[in-house]
């Protein structure tokens, strides 16, 4: 019986430093080095937001220690594929990302995106095929829809990348290209700006590019972390429990919008 016991205090011992060891070594966990306001944005050179602050409580909660890492999304993508980084977030789900990376249950923000034009040059759209033969930008690596995509596929419409959404909107105004997409809220945010040249040269069109989309944090499958299903499950519990709280509002609602806000 005293064998026995000493057995089941060692296994408890054991697996306290068992726990210990799965949150010891920081997730790397990268996300699209652009200003993205109402998300993200830089302050004195650093990313502050309520992405980064979300993701803080989900350190907090799960036990998980992250160290956070911006990046150009096409090298986002490619550090995600081979495993240079264990995670990301505020990515979409697409049948190409999914086949590299496991997306977390619970999103972080929905989403929506819409067509920008310069002012004095907006046109007739009911749908995405009035789109043909015109020249639009995106940020680079960005994704808008099946829809929207099968277009690009096609040829139907001369793709030109930004890496950032000011670059975008002074392609946009230069008459670079014809229209702009991007999500809606932050190119909202940079025309909420008082005595902007964005303000006064852009407006959006009514056409809604898609419904609302999720946006996750996902781990890589090709991640070298010990342990990392474990390290998912306990995310994965974290964040179940910040959506029943209703934890991703209170700490959105102080910078003006919700996670269901577009």
């Amino acid at each position: 019986m005293k064998i026995l016991t000493i057995i089941i205090v060692h296994s408890f011992i054991l697996w306290g430093v068992f726990s210990q060891i799965l949150v010891a070594q920081p997730l790397t966990m990268g996300f699209l080095n652009t200003d993205a306001k109402p998300f993200k944005w830089k302050v004195e050179g650093e990313f502050v937001g309520p992405f980064l602050d979300i993701m803080r409580e989900l350190e907090l909660r799960s036990g998980v220690s992250m160290q956070f890492e911006p990046l150009p999304m096409k090298r986002l993508l490619l550090y995600l594929e081979n495993g240079k980084i264990d995670g990301a977030f505020g990515l979409h789900k697409t049948p190409e990302r999914e086949k590299i990376l496991i997306f977390f249950n619970t999103p972080i923000k929905w989403i929506t995106a819409h067509l920008f034009v310069k002012k004095g040059h907006s046109f007739q759209i009911k749908s995405l095929s009035d789109l043909s033969g015109k020249r639009v930008n995106l940020i680079r690596g960005t994704w808008y829809g099946e829809d929207f995509g099968r277009l690009i596929k096609q040829g139907k419409i001369e793709i030109k990348h930004a890496q950032d959404y000011d670059q975008l909107l002074q392609m946009l105004i230069s008459e670079r290209v014809d229209f702009s997409v991007a999500t809606t809220s932050v190119i909202q945010a940079y025309l909420s700006k008082k005595n902007n040249i964005y303000k006064e040269n852009i407006v959006m069109l009514p056409l809604v590019l898609y419904k609302p989309r999720p946006l996750y944090i996902v781990f890589s499958k090709a991640s070298k972390l010990p342990h990392k299903y474990q390290v998912i499950n306990k995310i994965n519990h974290a964040l179940k429990e910040m959506e029943t709280k209703n934890i991703f509002d209170k700490i959105t609602h102080p910078y003006g919008y919700t996670r269901f806000h577009q």
